[in-house]
């Protein structure tokens, strides 16, 4: 009897060898719940970490972000102390950072960069601003 097709014998125990079991991996102790907790109250929702409050322009900062900028500025702007202000027709407005050590003006600078071509960011005494920019007439999207 010939075997034309050696690969079904050999099919079978190549995969019962992927059962085989390689051992118990080493148990570590747990950490005490008090380390774990201190560092999730500065977590955002997003799991982002941001400085308890940030108390001035020249407070330096780091921040991983991808998603919409009115998020991350309203996050922004409740730890600043400021209010945010949206006016005009909402639209979706992109960012990516990540950066690490920049201050919060420059901050706002790479935010105003990336969504400059649909709306306009300006920093007050008292609130962050973001004007979204009317569309264009006759251009089609």
């Amino acid at each position: 009897m010939k075997l034309r097709h050696p690969f079904w014998l050999a099919a079978p125990l190549l995969l019962l060898a992927g059962c085989h079991s390689t051992g118990k991996a080493p148990v570590t102790s747990p950490r005490p719940v008090t380390a774990i907790s201190i560092p999730l109250n500065n977590l955002t929702p997003e799991g982002w970490q941001f400085p308890g409050r940030i108390t001035a322009n020249s407070q330096r900062l780091s921040v991983d972000w991808d998603g919409d900028a009115a998020e991350l500025l309203s996050q922004l702007a409740h730890r600043r102390g400021l209010t945010l202000r949206m006016t005009g027709v909402r639209l979706p407005l992109p960012v990516t950072i990540h950066e690490q050590n920049i201050t919060f003006e420059t901050l706002l600078r790479l935010i105003q960069v990336q969504i400059n071509w649909r709306a306009s960011l300006v920093q007050t005494a008292t609130s962050l601003e973001v004007t979204f920019l009317p569309p264009l007439k006759g251009v089609s999207s």
